[in-house]
């Protein structure tokens, strides 16, 4: 068992019923879904940028056509899912959201 703190998550990703936390930690894999991984984190500030990553909104360095720099990674964003997430971002920072 492995106890991480909502903080230490850059991203999610999922792939099939596998999710992939990145963490300052290092990356740890287990079986769940995006969805159950979402209710997990409740209130924290993250979003989901399309089907396969749930985003850390700390983390988001960059934004760009068609993806996001994310503690330096280049993740997707679908367009269904980009409007809403830069909503959230936005929301966020207007919280006084912390950058690093």
């Amino acid at each position: 068992i492995k106890i991480l703190r909502s903080n230490d998550i850059y991203y999610v990703e999922v792939d099939g019923h596998q999710v992939i936390y990145h963490t300052s930690k290092g990356d740890f894999e287990t079986w769940s879904t995006l969805g159950e991984v979402e209710n997990l984190l409740g209130k924290d500030p993250f979003s989901r940028s399309n089907s396969c990553y749930l985003v850390n909104l700390r983390y988001v360095s960059e934004i760009r056509a068609n993806s996001i720099i994310v503690h330096g990674e280049e993740l997707q964003t679908s367009r269904r899912r980009h409007k809403d997430f830069i909503n959230d971002l936005t929301d966020y920072l207007g919280r006084g959201g912390i950058r690093k």
